[in-house]
């Protein structure tokens, strides 16, 4: 009976919640407008039409020109009245990009084709009787053979690329064409202002205008706005009066009115009552919901046929920036992107996971109460109990509904009893430390209250249930451990007189791992206890020990299904335990971790690691060892999570915690990554100056085409700090993409930038390099690398023809060198030779008569004339003594220069001639007497000057001698005359005598001549001096 009673008392303490707080949706499922302003002005945010381009960077029509947008800058392209290549006209009314990467745009003063590579425009006359400025151009389309076909409000034109001109497509009653679209089969279809549907088969340009059957209570469609045709190529057509359904086989269109359409949200405002619903755009996104804008907010009609709208919510920077929407445009990821008149872009990611949010945020009453979660548990009826700063709630997800309990009591922990699981809670406050509570009963024990000195700790951070049942508490003070059934305690601390002890009493997780070790994490260390023994191995950081424990704060431990531990830290990112070695392995933000604050650590069924950090939560994939990393926009309750707030139910599925609420998932139905977008290098500078394409103002051509089309780069020695700016193009958050570059020939490892998105380089040597930059999106997938070739052009001295000049004016140096060693040798050699020549002719002569003489004396051959033969002995003697002097002063190096040979001259003339008191006079004036002679015109010179002053003493019969000496540039002329017996000179110059000078004269290179006249004279020419 007491048992009976017992269950009917649960089961009636479970029904009477589930009925009172049913009421709501806990689960958020909640559409994020993300709002961007392209500038200041109005006209700026006034957006007319919506690209993505092939590369992938975004195109903007606006009423001040075509914006470009990497997802960090924001370039607009204007009209220059004086450049006839610039933009027809600033107000941009459509943007089309082509199968040949042309970009399209049509203007309020007609077409224009933008050229990426020269970044100009070309503006085409389409025939008309008005000029092309005149055109407004409101849609451009290509058909299957490259035309482009162009809709004005004055008709239609095509432009055929083989002809390279536009030719105009005549039809009634309406030239007004406001929309163009091209069908999957090929068809191109005209919507005019009058209503009117124009088929067009632009094989041969036939063209069928259509009357749509609007049916019986249809109202008149006043105009045709926008067409599209989605994935299951359903027509769509939107009017001034909404949107409809056309059925190309029977003409017959089927509207659905805008006006009958359910707020997406509550606190939506219904459109008032209006005349109008002007469709301006149709788009479907990857879920296959139609998306449909209008001057009174943003439409959604889904897969289930159910018509939703969305408006701006005053002072709700989450909903609509404006209700009025002029464009629409679904990229390649996804996103949608919501272009506004006048209130610039939003856009709408797609839900990318299956992230399931339960939030008290923008919920109705009775509905989850605790905004910030710190705790979340199960017990055996599948029910979850969280708990925050604010209380306890009861999540009952079959039913929907919430139960709140203990409201307003800070709850940090939370543990179901493991023997009565549906009936007891030990929980863990903030304030106020150890509790149990009766849940039927609704009754808590504090024990701070009834047994003070059992758990002393006022902060409970973590609370688990060993193996063996005993309960193992983590407070502000100290670990303790507590036996439920007796209710007794064992605390341990921090003791610093012992190695052994807790490392510390702030204890903020408690984990058992499949051996039965408890792991302890306090502020400062890790600790494993075998509570068999009761002693604790402590582990610290040592900054000068890179195997050791990266932080000293620990926030969770966990250990995965290859028995590795895991530790989160409070800022030191993860970190493995090798258990063998007693090493840990470090993994940080520079690794791929989203931050290096680790709240929780769980596993999935295939051994991959879950983290909740204080920036998302990341998955680490072990056999690839890399992170994948989720953010709000994956439908996170907030990027910050909490310390102790996780939980993984029986059946696989993962609860994390945070300050907005908690996020529950399958990992298994976490699907990969929709894509990695595509990067683009965006700016080149020099001197920290864009280059520009074309020629520069220094008449030099570094770029001719822009950076993002360039695959090449030519730069001067003298270009040694450059930069270079990139950007991956994606538009989720882009604030959180990282970044990597290498530059080949210099590099050769990457560099890894994290979210720095510019690189410079300072005086790089000159050569041949490749530049590549590479980008991780949120979930840490590289994708592949942009590159570029860059060639540095170096100095003249370092190039190969310099280097070769070099070699050879090095090697002619060598030449030369040797060619003067060789020719110092040889000149030393006749030196030599004429030494020994001389020595032999002259001074050998000479000593041969003086030994002849000497004989005859000795022998007395001749006795009568032996004072006579000794005179001749003795004059020999002076002759051979005089012969030796001049050899020695003629090859002495002081004597080298002509005034040397000038003084030896005179000094001979007048040593001579002084015993016959001839008197000589010498003229030098033209002569430069520093200048250097060698040895053998020295020799010569001077011998021949000697030999004709001895003619002049012997012969002459003079009382005057004149000597001149004439230099003319290199060469010398030297004239010696007297006024002597001309007959008696003229007969000695004819003998030995003269043939001895001659032969001199012609030794070093000049000629000799003499002549009588009031004298005699001999003139020694042409002898080269220098």
């Amino acid at each position: 009976m007491i048992e009976l009673k017992k269950i009917l008392t649960i089961f009636i303490f479970i029904l009477i919640p589930t009925i009172i707080f049913s009421q709501g949706i806990i689960q958020e499922n909640q559409t994020v407008f993300h709002r961007l302003l392209l500038g200041e002005f109005f006209s700026q945010n006034n957006i007319s039409s919506i690209i993505q381009d092939k590369t992938g960077f975004m195109w903007f029509g606006t009423r001040t020109g075509l914006i470009k947008y990497d997802g960090y800058n924001i370039i607009t392209i204007t009209n220059n009245p004086n450049d006839n290549l610039s933009l027809s006209n600033n107000s941009v009314n459509v943007v089309f990009e082509d199968s040949f990467s042309n970009i399209w745009v049509g203007t309020d003063e007609g077409i224009n084709r933008f050229d990426k590579g020269t970044q100009t425009f070309e503006r085409f006359l389409i025939p008309n009787k008005n000029f092309v400025n005149t055109n407004r151009v409101t849609s451009i389309i290509q058909d299957n053979e490259g035309n482009i076909w162009v809709g004005t409000e004055h008709g239609l034109s095509k432009y055929e690329y083989s002809k390279k001109k536009f030719s105009k497509i005549n039809f009634v009653p309406s030239n007004h064409i406001t929309t163009l679209l091209k069908d999957q089969n090929g068809i191109i279809w005209a919507g005019t202002y009058l209503g009117d549907l124009i088929k067009i088969n632009s094989d041969n340009n036939s063209i069928k205008i259509i009357s749509l059957d609007y049916g019986k209570n249809s109202s008149i469609i006043r105009s045709i706005t926008a067409m599209f045709e989605d994935s299951k190529n359903n027509f769509w057509i939107g009017t001034f009066d909404g949107i409809g359904k056309f059925d190309r086989l029977t003409n017959k269109f089927t509207p659905i009115s805008l006006r009958k359409a359910k707020p997406a949200n509550s606190k939506f405002v219904h459109p008032r009552k209006i005349d109008e619903f002007i469709v301006h755009s149709i788009v479907e996104d990857f879920s296959g919901n139609l998306w449909i804008s209008s001057q009174h907010g943003l439409f959604l009609l889904n897969s289930q046929n159910e018509l939703l709208y969305f408006t701006n919510i005053e002072n709700n920077f989450n909903s609509l920036s404006f209700n009025y929407i002029t464009s629409l445009f679904v990229d390649r990821t996804g996103i949608l992107w919501i272009g506004t008149y006048g209130y610039g872009l939003n856009k709408i990611f797609p839900k990318l996971q299956n992230f399931n949010k339960f939030s008290s945020e923008n919920i109705t009453t009775n509905n989850i109460s605790i905004k910030s979660i710190r705790a979340i548990s199960e017990d055996s009826f599948g029910y979850l109990w969280i708990g925050g700063y604010n209380g306890l709630n009861k999540i009952n997800r079959k039913t929907n509904s919430v139960s709140h309990y203990l409201n307003n009591i800070p709850i940090y922990s939370i543990l179901p009893d493991p023997d009565k699981p549906n009936e007891i809670l030990w929980i863990g406050k903030d304030v106020g430390g150890f509790c149990k509570y009766y849940i039927i009963e609704d009754r808590l024990i504090e024990y701070k209250y009834s047994k003070p000195n059992l758990i002393t700790g006022e902060v409970i951070y973590s609370i688990i249930a060993s193996n063996d049942g005993l309960l193992w508490i983590g407070t502000n003070q100290g670990l303790f451990k507590f036996d439920r059934k007796n209710e007794k305690s064992t605390v341990f601390k921090y003791n610093s007189n012992n190695a052994n002890s807790l490392s510390n009493n702030k204890v903020n997780v408690v984990y058992e791992d499949k051996s039965g070790f408890l792991w302890i994490g306090t502020d400062v260390g890790l600790n494993v206890l075998d509570h068999q023994k009761g002693k604790f191995i402590r582990y610290f950081n040592s900054p000068t020990d890179s195997t050791s424990l990266s932080y000293n704060a620990i926030l969770s431990i966990f250990e995965d299904n290859k028995n590795q531990i895991w530790i989160g830290t409070a800022g030191g990112g993860l970190n493995k335990f090798d258990r063998k070695t007693g090493n840990f392995h470090h993994y940080l933000k520079k690794d791929g971790l989203p931050d290096n604050v680790i709240y929780s650590i769980l596993s999935d069924e295939a051994g991959d690691i879950w983290l909740s950090t204080n920036n998302g939560i990341s998955k680490f994939i072990q056999n690839e060892n890399r992170f994948r990393n989720f953010d709000e926009k994956y439908g996170l309750q907030n990027n910050e999570f909490n310390q102790g707030a996780w939980f993984k139910s029986k059946t696989g599925e993962i609860f994390f915690g945070g300050i907005k609420g908690f996020n529950s998932f399958f990992p298994n139905k976490i699907s990969e990554s929709v894509g990695i977008p595509p990067i683009a290098i965006t700016d080149f500078k020099i001197f920290n100056q864009t280059v520009k394409t074309g020629i520069l103002p220094n008449g030099r051509t570094i770029l001719t085409k822009p950076i993002t089309e360039s695959k090449e780069i030519e730069l001067s020695y003298l270009d040694n700090a450059f930069s270079f700016e990139f950007a991956s193009l994606e538009y989720f958050n882009t604030g959180k993409t990282k970044y990597a570059y290498k530059m080949e020939g210099l590099d050769k490892d990457w560099n890894y930038v994290e979210t720095r998105r510019f690189v410079a380089f300072n005086s790089i040597p000159s050569g041949k390099y490749i530049f590549k930059v590479k980008a991780a999106n949120n979930e840490g997938i590289w994708d592949e690398a942009a590159q570029i070739k860059i060639i540095i052009t170096p100095p003249f001295w370092e190039t190969w023809w310099f280097y070769l000049s070099i070699i050879l004016l090095i090697a002619a140096i060598l030449y030369i060198l040797y060619k003067y060693r060789i020719g110092q040798i040889l000149k030393i050699e006749r030196l030599r030779v004429k030494l020994a020549s001389d020595l032999h002719d002259d001074i050998g002569s000479t000593l041969s008569k003086i030994s002849m003489q000497a004989n005859i004396v000795k022998y007395g051959i001749d006795k009568s004339n032996t004072e006579k033969n000794l005179s001749r002995i003795s004059e020999l003697s002076s002759q051979a003594i005089s012969t030796m002097r001049d050899i020695v002063w003629s090859i002495d190096s002081r004597n080298d220069y002509f005034n040397n040979i000038i003084i030896k001259m005179k000094d001979e003339s007048f040593s001579i001639l002084r015993d016959k008191n001839i008197a000589v006079t010498f003229e030098h004036s033209t002569v430069k007497t520093d200048i250097k002679l060698s040895f053998v015109i020295r020799q010569n010179l001077y011998l021949i000057f000697k030999e004709a002053i001895n003619n002049i003493y012997k012969h002459s019969n003079a009382t005057e001698v004149n000597v001149k000496l004439l230099q003319e540039s290199k060469f010398l002329t030297m004239e010696i005359w007297d006024n002597g017996n001309c007959e008696s000179q003229n007969e000695e110059h004819s003998g030995q005598g003269t043939k001895n000078m001659k032969m001199r004269v012609e030794r070093i290179g000049g000629k000799f001549s003499k002549m009588t006249n009031n004298g005699y004279k001999v003139v020694f020419s042409g002898i080269k001096i220098k």
